[in-house]
């Protein structure tokens, strides 16, 4: 990377360098210097199809980081204005659109992508990256649209363990506890075989289901070792169901950890102690009425700010650093 900014310094009129230290930069999660010096490469090849993808790459990436659905709006507007057949651009459109509500696009998107057959393997490993954006941008507020979607994006990639969590999550939010363990294809007597993703969301079905004091096996992990917050949420209203205060304590200390102090679960942990104090902790799981309906469904492969990940949506395989394209960047600065 030093040897390509001296590049740049020693020849800034050779705007390939700024592509090549853009690159280089991305790669290294220097996500805002790339993005500068992308753009300066644009500004004099606007229509380069690899400038193109870099940089809705990278605004996707911030996005993604930041939680701007801005930026996802840019990265269609720029994908419509140089339009691509090309496998990248294709996986670029469609996870942008998914991240903005636009989950048609995104299915047209997929569908794209596995018709290409001279690029097979690489087009059906961006399908999968679309398709898993699709289902993470799902809400479950219309399980029939949910199922429909499902449907659509499991008829074109094929049914993966993400659309089955999701298809489990629709049921479990129903307190359907035998579709949920269909749909994850376990049997009750196999719970403790499942992973601890599919055993939370079959607490969630028994929990929503009304029948919490089996889940609570369950539920004691959940506390002690989910990393979603509505999974602890969850895990609190099971506990709350059955009348197990330590559980209700143990999951609002979880979600008190760093919260201010007016946070709904530190004034919750506040009235619970002061209840126990006073010998009226029977008060409370009266008085918590705002915790029993179903939490908002966040997957837990949802990107959070300072995420680093192995994997990009953005640009096919994203590794902190890429051999390939790195040598390519050597040769052309020697």
């Amino acid at each position: 990377m030093e040897e390509a900014r001296r590049a740049v310094e020693i020849a800034p009129g050779v705007i390939e360098m700024r592509f090549v230290l853009a690159r280089m930069e991305w790669h290294d999660d220097r996500v805002w210097d790339a993005l500068e010096h992308i753009i300066e490469f644009r500004a004099q090849r606007p229509e380069d199809p690899q400038g193109v993808l870099l940089h809705c790459a990278l605004l996707g990436f911030i996005g993604d980081r930041a939680g701007d659905p801005s930026c996802y709006e840019r990265v269609l507007a720029i994908l419509r204005q140089s339009p691509s057949a090309d496998v990248d651009a294709y996986q670029a459109y469609g996870v942008a659109s998914a991240r903005s509500g636009r989950q048609s696009d995104a299915i047209r998107s997929i569908r794209q992508l596995v018709r290409l057959e001279h690029v097979r393997d690489q087009a059906l490993h961006a399908a999968h990256h679309v398709a898993a954006a699709v289902v993470q941008a799902l809400s479950y507020e219309d399980p029939v649209k949910v199922i429909a979607t499902l449907d659509s994006v499991d008829g074109l990639v094929g049914s993966t363990a993400l659309i089955r969590s999701a298809r489990a999550l629709v049921h479990a939010l129903a307190g359907d506890v035998e579709a949920t363990y269909s749909a994850l294809g376990y049997k009750p007597g196999e719970l403790e075989a499942a992973a601890p993703e599919m055993q939370q969301i079959i607490a969630m079905a028994l929990v929503n289901g009304g029948r919490a004091t089996e889940a609570h096996p369950i539920l004691q992990t959940v506390i002690d070792k989910a990393q979603d917050p509505n999974m602890v949420q969850m895990a609190i209203r099971g506990a709350l169901f059955i009348d197990d205060l330590q559980g209700v304590r143990l999951g609002l200390q979880r979600m008190a950890e760093g919260a201010a102090p007016d946070d709904w679960a530190s004034l919750s942990l506040a009235i619970l102690d002061s209840a126990q104090r006073h010998g009226r902790a029977e008060a409370v799981t009266q008085g918590f009425t705002w915790m029993t309906a179903p939490a908002e469904v966040v997957s837990a492969r949802d990107p959070r700010p300072g995420d680093r990940p192995s994997e990009s949506h953005w640009e096919g395989v994203h590794h902190a650093t890429s051999p390939i394209l790195d040598d390519l960047a050597r040769s052309m600065l020697h």
